[in-house]
C-alpha cells in the first residue's frame, strides 16, 4: 500500500486532498433544487423573519424597493439587520396594511434609517402609541402619504407592478369596526409571476374579492398569520396558488398557523413555507420561472450585515407559464387538486345548501352563513345573529357568503 501511495505524484495527491476537503466542507449545506441565476436579474420578494408579525421587502431588477409592513417594535433590530443584509438603501414605496402593532411597530426605526419616498395605508386609525409614533415620524420627515384604494397601480420598475385589490371606499366604511378587514391587499405582478399579499384580511375580505372576480395567483402571503379566520376553501380554489407563505412567530400565543388553514393548503397540494420554521423566505422570479429559498435565522445572522448567506434550501425552478395554463375554477365553485371532496379543516364535509340548521351572521359583517359552515364557528358570541330562513337573513340586509353558498 505504501508503495502505491508513493507512486502517485505529489501534485496529484495534493489535488485529491483539496477535492476531498471541498466535498467535506460542503456536505450537508448544499441546498436542494436548482439555484436561480444571478439575483441581480431577478425580482426578489423577501418575507422577513420578524417573529409574530409581517414585514415584506420587494426588490426589482432595476433597483427599486418596496416595503409592506414593518413587523412589531420588539423585532426592529431583526428588521433592520435583514434590510441591511438585502442591501436596502432607500424605500421607494412603503405600505402599512393596517394599524396593528405587529405590522407597524418597526416603521419608526425604518424611517430613522432609510429615506422613504411614499407611504400608503388604508386610512384606518388606531389609538396606540405605536401608531401615533409612526404618524409623528412620517410628518416630521415630510413623507408623502396616500390612502390606498382598489384600482390603484404602482409601477415599481422593470415591468413590476403593485396593484391595490382592497379596500374600496364602500368596503372600508363597512369594515371600519374590524381593523383586520381594513387591510390593504396588494397584488405583485412581474410578467408571468403574481403574488397576493393579504395583510390580516379575513373571510369577509376574501368573499369581497371573490365577488369582485379576483384572478388566480402563483404565490400567496397568507392572511392573518395562517389564522382559521382567513384562507377559505373557496378563496384558495379560486386563486389556485402553488406556494403559500405564512409569517408568524415560533410558539406564538395565538396558535398560528391554525390546523384548519394548513389542512386547506395540504389537501390542494400547495407548498407551505413558514417563517417560524424556515426563517426568512425569499421568492425569486425572472418573469417566466420562480424559485423559493429559505434562510433560518442562525444562517442569515451569522452572515453579518454585508455577508451573503447561503440558503438552507432552494425549491424550483417552477415554470410559471405551465402554472398559468391550468384551468381556472369558476367563481362560486370549488376545484380541489385531489379527487376526494374538499373538507373543512377539521375533517367535516361542507354542508349541503338545504341543510336544516338555519343561518347565522356576525353583527359586524354584511354576509350570512349556513349555521353548519366551519366559518360560522369563528363568529364571536356577542356578535352572533341567528336567522330561521334564508329570506330572513337577506331581508336583514345580509348577502350569502361564498364560502358555503347558503
Amino acid at each position: 500500500m505504501e508503495r502505491l501511495v508513493q507512486r502517485v505524484p505529489a501534485r496529484l495527491r495534493l489535488l485529491c486532498w483539496v477535492v476531498l476537503f471541498l466535498l467535506l466542507a460542503t456536505a450537508g449545506t448544499s441546498p436542494a433544487g436548482t439555484p436561480p441565476p444571478d439575483e441581480g436579474d431577478l425580482l426578489r420578494v423577501a418575507v422577513l423573519d420578524v417573529g409574530q408579525g409581517d414585514a415584506i421587502v420587494i426588490q426589482t431588477p432595476g433597483g427599486k424597493t418596496a416595503l409592506i409592513d414593518a413587523g412589531p417594535g420588539k423585532s426592529r433590530e431583526l428588521l433592520l439587520a435583514q434590510l441591511a443584509l438585502l442591501g436596502v438603501e432607500r424605500i421607494d414605496a412603503a405600505f402599512n396594511t393596517h394599524p396593528h402593532e405587529d405590522h407597524l411597530g418597526g416603521f419608526v426605526a425604518v424611517l430613522e434609517r432609510y429615506p422613504v419616498r411614499l407611504f400608503s395605508d388604508s386610512g384606518a386609525v388606531h389609538t396606540t402609541r405605536a401608531y401615533e409614533n409612526m404618524l409623528r415620524e412620517l410628518k416630521a420627515r415630510q413623507v408623502p402619504a396616500r390612502v390606498a384604494r382598489r384600482g390603484q397601480v404602482y409601477k415599481i420598475g422593470s415591468g413590476a407592478t403593485l396593484e391595490v385589490l382592497a379596500p374600496t371606499d364602500a368596503w372600508f366604511q363597512q369594515a371600519a369596526g374590524e381593523l383586520n378587514n381594513t387591510s390593504v391587499v396588494l397584488r405583485l405582478t412581474y410578467h408571468e409571476f403574481s403574488m397576493d399579499l393579504m395583510g390580516d384580511a379575513e373571510v369577509e375580505v376574501e368573499d369581497h374579492l371573490l365577488g369582485a372576480g379576483v384572478a388566480p395567483a402563483v404565490v400567496l402571503k397568507v392572511g392573518h398569520h395562517g389564522s382559521r379566520s382567513s384562507s377559505t376553501s373557496a378563496f384558495i380554489d379560486r386563486l389556485q396558488v402553488r406556494v403559500a407563505i405564512i409569517s408568524c412567530g415560533a410558539d406564538n400565543r395565538y396558535g398560528h398557523p391554525h390546523r384548519e388553514t394548513l389542512d386547506t393548503f395540504r389537501s390542494r397540494g400547495v407548498r407551505v413555507f413558514r417563517t417560524d420554521r424556515d426563517g426568512q423566505i425569499r421568492v425569486l422570479s425572472d418573469g417566466s420561472r420562480m424559485w423559493v429559498e429559505t434562510f433560518p435565522r442562525s444562517r442569515w445572522q451569522s452572515a453579518g450585515a454585508t455577508g451573503t448567506p447561503k440558503p438552507a434550501n432552494v425549491e424550483g425552478p417552477f415554470d410559471l407559464e405551465e402554472i398559468r395554463a391550468r384551468p381556472v375554477a369558476p367563481l362560486g365553485t370549488a376545484a380541489p387538486a385531489l379527487s376526494q371532496p374538499a373538507t373543512a379543516g377539521d375533517g367535516a364535509t361542507a354542508a349541503p345548501r338545504d341543510a336544516p340548521a338555519g343561518y347565522v351572521a356576525s353583527a359586524k359583517s354584511k354576509v350570512f352563513h349556513l349555521a353548519t359552515c366551519p366559518y360560522a364557528r369563528r363568529i364571536s358570541p356577542q356578535n352572533l345573529q341567528h336567522y330561521a330562513t334564508r329570506e330572513a337573513a337577506i331581508g336583514a340586509g345580509k348577502s350569502p357568503a361564498r364560502c358555503c353558498n347558503p
